[in-house]
């Protein structure tokens, strides 16, 4: 209870220190957390879950309409890839887990409104860091944990926001972005292969085909997200 009361007078403090600052005091800068969800695709994968977006977003307004904008963004999903059953015993199924960092800079062109809201739009470019980690089973028991090295990925992305300034220094805002990375076309490495090892081919196509499949899978996706945020300006 006591800790629970000096993190809300905390908080009021610095509410009441960021509306008693003088607006002549104000940068062209705003900063602030968010955080999202939605759809995402990964080619690799006939299903996606469990996908989640956590990040910050900056800005540095150069006019009333134009300002350029950075993304730093936490990644989030799995999915599942294509199981095979090749019989004496060996059913395989794997899903692939995917924690990446992304990082994008481009213009942006606003749109002030009334009541204090705004609209904008942006596109972005950048790079992401793809770290790639594979759950094998088999007959659904844990069977093989696969790590690939983690590469840098061309990214772009086109969203827009919409923005509410409760003060003149901060705001709430939501925001919808399209975002996705280029597929590199090259078979990731491998790091680490932790568990059992495969056992020697029952037949021509085992496990030849099943590793292969888990190999060749540059890790493309695509990204519809939804979130909300808050901003503040410096």
């Amino acid at each position: 209870m006591h800790k629970t009361r000096l993190t809300a007078f905390l908080a009021v403090l610095c509410l009441a220190g960021i509306q008693a600052q003088s607006p002549g005091t104000f940068s062209r800068f705003t900063l602030g957390p968010e955080i999202g969800s939605g759809l995402a695709i990964q080619t690799c994968c006939y299903d996606s879950y469990g996908f989640y977006t956590l990040g910050a977003n900056g800005e540095y307004r150069f006019t009333r309409h134009w300002s350029a904008e950075a993304a730093l963004r936490y990644i989030n999903m799995e999915g599942v890839i294509s199981g095979y059953d090749y019989g004496n015993g060996y059913d395989f199924g794997s899903f692939q887990q995917v924690r990446n960092v992304a990082l994008t800079v481009g213009p942006r062109f606003n749109l002030p409104m009334r009541k204090g809201r705004e609209f904008s739009i942006s596109g972005k470019a950048g790079l992401m860091l793809n770290r790639i980690r594979q759950d094998i089973t088999n007959n659904s028991l844990p069977f093989q944990t696969r790590t690939y090295r983690s590469n840098l990925l061309p990214t772009f992305e086109l969203g827009g926001r919409l923005t509410r300034w409760l003060t003149d220094r901060v705001a709430v805002e939501s925001f919808l972005t399209y975002f996705a990375n280029t597929d590199d076309g090259v078979t990731r490495k491998l790091k680490t292969e932790e568990g059992l090892p495969f056992p020697e081919p029952v037949h021509d196509a085992f496990p030849g085909n099943f590793v292969s499949s888990l190999n060749d899978r540059p890790g493309e996706l695509a990204i519809i997200n939804f979130g909300l945020g808050i901003r503040i300006r410096l």
